[in-house]
């Protein structure tokens, strides 16, 4: 339990110090950030609205098995 303690510890502090030195010298965004932010959320669209319209069908397609 010791090691795994002390792995997670560790990982910890090192993200917290990462985390401490990003904040202390940010960088300005790239239009590549903006693209990549942009691709993610358009991605996250895509799939949202593919649940969607997959749920619309089979719930269509189970009403039509009933209705005969």
């Amino acid at each position: 339990v010791g090691s795994v303690f002390a792995f997670w510890f560790t990982a910890n502090t090192r993200n917290y110090d990462l985390l401490r030195e990003h904040l202390d010298t940010p960088r300005r965004s790239t239009t590549g950030d903006k693209i990549f932010v942009g691709a993610v959320l358009g991605l996250v669209v895509v799939v949202i609205l593919a649940g969607i319209i997959g749920t619309f069908l089979i719930l269509q397609a189970i009403a039509e098995l009933i209705s005969g």
